[in-house]
């Protein structure tokens, strides 16, 4: 069921996400040249520009096709983690990456040992708080909390942000590969983060889902349940 629900999302997204760039930079290649050939270099220099533009989005969505793919195949290597001092150093990671100076408006709460593969729980928590990061930005002081609670007697993990939030009916689609619940406009993205997450934490014998309200934030949280 899975597999095939990747491959309908996979045809989704080959035929919309990226046969439109692709179908857009044809056509302003066109005018482009057209262009060039009345002598309009400044014309030429605006469709230019859109098609470097397309073109890297398409570059985008076929790297994070391969990213999908590539959770699946590598091999799991579960070990003891302190989860305090790998997600603080993850963080780091994260913070880097942002624009010079740019603070990362996290507060960690205290996590426990778990025993998981480092390289594949940092994608879950870079993809997460990437998440809560780009999802808060346009609240007036954003705000993103990492912990950890109990549930049923089991020990889970989450991401909590203030952000734009989204309608809790929807919240079952949102793991699935390339489907954006806010639209490509408003917030930017390839819609296989959280697919990512999901796969992560399934290949770990646990799973993921997600509370929100619109406009009153959201929270992810995943359990894992490799011993």
């Amino acid at each position: 069921h899975d597999v095939i629900a990747g491959l309908e999302s996979f045809n989704r997204s080959v035929s919309h996400d990226l046969r439109g760039p692709l179908g857009g930079i044809t056509g302003v290649s066109r005018l482009a040249r057209e262009a060039l050939e009345r002598g309009d270099a400044d014309a030429a220099g605006r469709y230019l520009r859109a098609i470097a533009a397309q073109a890297e989005a398409s570059s985008q969505l076929v790297g994070s096709l391969l990213a999908l793919a590539r959770v699946s195949e590598v091999d799991l290597a579960p070990q003891p983690l302190e989860l305090d001092g790998f997600v603080r150093e993850t963080l780091e990671h994260i913070r880097l990456a942002q624009p010079a100076g740019a603070r990362l408006p996290v507060t960690l709460n205290p996590l426990p040992r778990v025993h998981a593969d480092p390289e594949l729980l940092r994608q879950v928590y870079v993809n997460l708080v990437g998440n809560a990061l780009k999802f808060s930005g346009e609240a007036a002081s954003p705000q993103i909390e990492l912990g950890a609670c109990e549930q049923d007697g089991q020990q889970v993990l989450y991401v909590r942000d203030n952000g734009v939030g989204f309608d809790a009916e929807r919240a079952q689609g949102l793991f699935e590969p390339f489907r954006r619940l806010h639209g490509g406009q408003r917030f930017q993205g390839s819609g296989v983060g959280l697919s990512i997450v999901k796969r992560i934490v399934e290949r770990h014998g646990g799973r993921v889902w997600a509370q929100s309200q619109p406009d009153a934030g959201a929270t992810f949280f995943f359990s894992l349940g490799c011993r």
